[in-house]
């Protein structure tokens, strides 16, 4: 993935340590409580409260609201909840919007422990996880064993690498937020191969390819999250998780009001705004905000009568190899290794550049 993207959510993750087990240097963790109580209203009072957006944020918000004695309505102008959260079934297959997967250890998963969900599923394992440099494949290093037995980095690169990541679990994020991604790789490491590796995980754990763009101390909180904690794949896709949220709010009293855009923002004492993009929010207030960089990415959802040779495989640039023009795909996943994702004997995979 060589052109710029900056923006997108989080999903494929990878979780550090052979067959998927936590690996280099020390844990960190997100965490707190969302602080929901008195929320809207002269002296936290009850309050009508709108929330705009039908995504995993405002079900999340919604039902937030409720529970604190809120009246809540909550409008989606599709007539699927769930934004880029929905699943879609064909065939007996199972397809999220591209690659997704849940963080361990991170705020979604905080939020969702306070509202007593624990999504089901499956960390992937990462035993065979393969890089492909240039067009060759070799293990990716994703733990000791790797480390020692992968051919993608020299004894040199491979020191390198152990220490940078060995550093990481003591890396306070914060320390390293004046600067890109590509400040801070010049700081920790002088190897090429190391740093295109470190580059990778970067894009793995960001969905971000703009080293020289990106801040550093968002490309480390996620990097963290990935190598210290691991990701989980949903059994039975996330639309899994947005019915049991659906569920929730109408539990809890959430009115929603499906198939309703909105063309302005709705008159009511509090308005919670969790729409797909600025420009919907812009749309809404009449404010503008900065959309940011734009961001590309594309993507494959396969359905695959057997199991592909390889289960994981992650792109990673070499040097003095242009990929410019390459087409070979920087991600690839099976995303069967959750439950419920597919008919017996078939595999869901997932591809992305």
């Amino acid at each position: 993935m060589n052109n710029d993207s900056v923006n997108g959510s989080p999903g494929p993750g990878a979780s550090a340590g052979d067959g998927g087990s936590p690996g280099w240097g020390a844990s960190a963790g997100d965490g707190g409580s969302s602080g929901w109580g008195a929320c809207a209203g002269d002296g936290g009072s009850p309050a009508e409260i709108v929330v705009v957006g039908g995504g995993l944020a405002g079900l999340t918000a919604a039902i937030l609201a409720a529970r604190a004695g809120h009246t809540v309505t909550l409008h989606e102008g599709r007539r699927r909840l769930g934004g880029r959260a929905t699943t879609d079934t064909r065939d007996g297959f199972r397809f999220n919007q591209g690659p997704h997967a849940l963080y361990r250890g991170g705020p979604a998963e905080a939020v969702l422990a306070e509202l007593g969900i624990t999504p089901k599923g499956v960390t992937p394992p990462l035993a065979g996880a393969m890089a492909d440099a240039g067009g060759r494949l070799e293990r990716l290093i994703v733990g000791p064993g790797s480390l020692i037995t992968s051919r993608l980095l020299g004894s040199g690169d491979k020191l390198a690498l152990v220490r940078v990541l060995t550093r990481l679990g003591r890396l306070d994020p914060a320390s390293v937020a004046g600067l890109t991604v590509a400040q801070w790789l010049d700081g920790v490491t002088d190897r090429e191969g190391t740093r295109r590796v470190l580059e990778a995980l970067v894009r793995l754990s960001s969905y971000t390819n703009a080293p020289g763009r990106l801040s550093a101390e968002v490309a480390v909180t996620q990097l963290r999250a990935s190598l210290h904690h691991g990701v989980v794949y949903l059994d039975g896709g996330w639309g899994r998780l947005v019915r049991r949220l659906a569920e929730m709010a109408t539990a809890v009293g959430v009115r929603m009001v499906r198939g309703d855009r909105l063309g302005e923002l709705p008159d009511a004492p509090a308005v919670i705004v969790a729409v797909g993009s600025p420009r919907a929010a812009a749309a809404l207030t009449g404010h503008p905000y900065p959309d940011g960089i734009a961001a590309d990415v594309s993507v494959l959802d396969l359905g695959l009568a057997g199991r592909p040779s390889h289960d994981f495989v992650l792109g990673v640039d070499v040097p003095g190899v242009d990929t410019r023009d390459d087409t070979r795909p920087t991600y690839l996943s099976n995303h069967g290794v959750a439950g419920d994702m597919a008919p017996p004997g078939h595999t869901p995979v997932s591809v992305a550049r």
